[in-house]
Parts: C-alpha cells; sequence; structure tokens
C-alpha cells in the first residue's frame, strides 16, 4: 500500500528533470485526492471501513412487488467448464448451454463477488440483488443485453443470465477487427451505444460503469450496453465508493474524495457521468486505442485524471475535426456536457453519412 511518503517519492522522480519543483507539483494537483486515489484500496475496490450503511433502496423495497421477477433457471443451465471464463472487478461469468423447449442456447451467467460476512448481510444483499435484477428486466430496448433469468450455483449470492455474446466486448471486437472496420461499420456501433444509453437516461438509470468492456458485440456487428446500474449496486453492497479500475473511462467527478475521514458516504453516479465516459468510447471506436493508450500504469492515469489531462488526439489514424470537436465537448465539465438526445441525433447523423 502507498504511503503519503511514497507518493511524494514517487510523484517527485517522475517529474526529475523536467523543472517542475515539488511545491510546483504540490500547487498543481489537489494532493488529499491523489493521495486518496493512489491507494489501491479504492483503484481495485477493496473495502472501505465497516461503517457503511444499506442503502435507502433496499431499506424500502416492497418485497411484494414480483412484477418483473426474472425465472429460476437454475435447472436447465449445464456449464460449459468448470471455471469461470472471464473476471471482473466485480463478478465472475461463466458459459453455459440453456436447455429449453427441445432447444439450447449458449448463454452467459455472471455473479457478482461480494464480501458475504454473515447471514443476516447474505439476506440483505438477496434482497437487494433480487429487486435490482427484476427492474432491470423491465428495461427493453434492443441496444441493451436483455436478462434472460437468474441461476445459483455459481456463488453465495443469485447470479444473473444473459445471452452469449460470440464477438465478446468491444474492447476484444476493436482489438481484432478495427482494420477491417468501415466508417460507417464504427459510427453503427457508436449510434447503437447511443441509443442504448439515451434509452437508460429515459427511464433515469445511469450506468455508471460505461467502458469498452461493458460494451457488448453480436454476431451481426451491433452492440449492446451490458451491466447497466451493477457497479451501483455492488458498490453499495461492498461498502466501496463509486470508481472502478476501469478507470480510463472514468469522469474526473467520480473522484471526489469525502470530505472528512469520518465520511463514508459518496454521492450516487450521475447521469452525466455517463456522457463523458460516452466520449471515451467514441475516442477508443475512432482511434482503436483505449483511453490514455499512451499510459501504461492505471495508477499514472489517476494522476492525470486528477491534473486535468485528457487522452492525447492520436496522429494515426487520424480523427477528423469535427470528431474531436464532439469528443472534447464529452469531457467538459458535468454542467457542460452535451444531452443524450444530441449525442445520438449526432451518432445516427454521423452513420447515416457514411457511405
Amino acid at each position: 500500500m502507498f504511503g503519503r511518503s511514497s507518493i511524494s517519492e514517487n510523484l517527485q522522480l517522475e517529474y526529475k528533470g523536467k523543472g517542475l519543483a515539488e511545491a510546483s507539483i504540490l500547487s498543481q494537483f489537489n494532493y488529499a485526492k491523489m493521495a486518496y486515489w493512489l491507494l489501491p484500496t479504492h483503484i481495485f475496490s477493496v473495502l472501505l471501513p465497516r461503517a457503511w450503511k444499506v442503502q435507502p433502496r433496499t431499506e424500502v423495497s416492497n418485497s411484494g412487488d414480483h412484477h418483473g421477477r426474472l425465472d429460476d433457471l437454475t435447472s436447465y443451465l449445464v456449464k460449459e467448464f468448470t471455471y469461470a471464463i472471464a473476471q471482473g472487478g466485480f463478478g465472475d461469468v461463466w458459459k453455459c448451454r440453456w436447455s429449453v423447449r427441445g432447444k439450447s442456447f449458449d448463454v452467459a451467467v455472471k455473479c457478482v463477488r461480494i464480501d458475504i460476512s454473515n447471514d443476516a448481510f447474505k439476506d440483505i444483499v438477496n434482497k437487494r440483488l433480487m429487486d435490482d435484477f427484476s427492474r432491470w428486466n423491465q428495461l427493453k430496448h434492443d441496444r441493451i443485453l436483455p436478462l434472460c433469468g437468474i441461476s445459483y450455483g455459481f456463488g453465495p449470492v443469485p447470479a444473473i443470465v444473459s445471452p452469449w455474446m460470440d464477438n465478446g466486448s468491444l474492447s476484444t471486437y476493436l482489438d481484432k477487427h478495427y482494420d477491417d472496420l468501415t466508417e460507417r461499420d464504427k459510427f453503427t456501433l457508436l449510434a447503437d451505444v447511443a441509443a442504448g444509453l439515451q434509452y437508460l437516461h429515459s427511464k433515469g438509470v445511469a450506468h455508471a460503469d460505461l467502458t469498452g468492456n461493458n460494451v457488448l458485440v453480436n454476431a451481426s456487428g451491433r452492440a449492446q450496453i451490458a451491466d447497466y446500474g451493477l457497479f451501483t449496486t455492488c458498490s453499495d453492497l461492498n461498502g466501496t465508493s463509486y470508481i472502478r479500475s476501469n478507470v480510463r473511462w472514468a469522469a474526473p467527478e467520480l473522484f471526489d474524495v469525502p470530505d472528512s475521514d469520518t465520511d463514508d458516504t459518496c454521492s450516487s453516479p450521475e447521469l452525466g457521468s455517463d456522457i463523458y465516459s460516452f466520449g471515451c468510447i467514441v475516442y477508443q471506436v475512432l482511434s482503436g486505442r483505449q483511453p490514455y493508450h499512451d499510459i501504461r500504469s492505471d495508477h499514472q492515469v489517476v494522476i492525470a485524471i486528477l491534473r486535468g489531462v485528457k487522452p492525447k488526439r492520436p496522429v494515426t489514424p487520424v480523427i477528423e475535426d469535427c470528431h474531436w470537436d464532439f469528443i472534447k465537448q464529452c469531457w467538459l465539465e458535468i454542467s457542460k456536457r452535451p444531452p443524450i438526445a444530441d449525442i445520438r441525433d449526432s451518432m445516427d447523423r454521423c452513420r447515416d453519412a457514411m457511405s
């Protein structure tokens, strides 16, 4: 774990020879923010002090409301592999076969990773997850990943079942196929993400973790948004801050720190934070590179974000001025970012203008 002195030493070494004295460094950065967010406990969502509180939605949930409840598919699923094929900051994913009415389908089963300390807390977690799963099941749009049901046996809490996407995440898809994509293909992906995000925002849902890893691509090369709302739920239940290991897509306001050491509360992610992340998605799709691709360490990315440094405009491939201006608008202060309706219209026009 980084101590205050080791952070200062690292910063001095990093800027040695660049003509910046320590006093200048500290004047350019908010030292408290840097020290706070460079701690691995915040970067990788390790538990904060145990003074967390159950979120209001858990406390007031109406257990008698079964609208939107998901089917239990446990007895209809067969794992294709013994172990999870993918692991993320908050969950593990298995590939399974779902057999129903004489047919079978590939599905992804995701079980969130939550520290269960006792049976009472397990009941709270199960209730919150089932309430949120039911709420998300009521969200229906072609550009968001649908939920098929729930399943048990993949961890201590119910897992969520969704269709398997052969092309994987947007990040994986771009790594494999970027050179083969036309400009229309790229803006079709972006228009898809914008349409899904507009729908979520129309329902008052902030994704809170919109990255190239949480956008999936189907066999037809069309994008669907996944894991909407999941990060917020896991952060609430784990007692962690609303920041993740995917710092490269994260809006700067998500790095705000509590006012004091005893303040363990964080404001919920806002819809505007998703707009910043969408700008990072546009950067990724048009350049074929993740944001801050020239900075290897996530810790150094955090320093750049706290300095107000945005991803550099790539020399190649060339991003046209109009598209770069759009990206920069998404990266403005949260109150100045364009509304999602304007963003969707812009992406649709760009797509339709491509031959």
